[in-house]
């Protein structure tokens, strides 16, 4: 048997053919026991009912859907004109000095 290391998988091959045995990966103790975001599930969840053809009321809070509730035309604006200012970067972070 030959033990090689190809593209961070162990291979293990056969004497007798030209064949291989690649294991199953193994995730960290970390990795493994991560739980998702249950906001993300719901959201997932949801998405599906309304591809499945349910009727969803969206009352969601915080992140309105701009062609129902669209921002003000003077925001517009200056957001605008702040990007053709090539203000499209995120300022230092606090503790750092400019």
């Amino acid at each position: 048997m030959f033990l090689g290391l190809s593209q961070c998988y162990l291979l293990i091959f056969a004497s007798d053919s030209n064949h291989f045995i690649m294991p199953e990966p193994v995730l960290s103790h970390l990795a493994s026991t991560l739980i998702g975001s249950e906001i993300v599930k719901l959201g997932n969840a949801i998405n599906e009912r309304i591809r499945n053809g349910e009727k969803i009321y969206n009352f969601t809070i915080g992140d309105f859907d701009p062609h129902i509730f669209p921002i003000p035309a003077e925001l517009e604006a200056l957001i605008i004109e702040s990007y053709q200012q090539k203000n499209t970067s995120y300022p230092a972070a606090e503790g750092v000095l400019d």
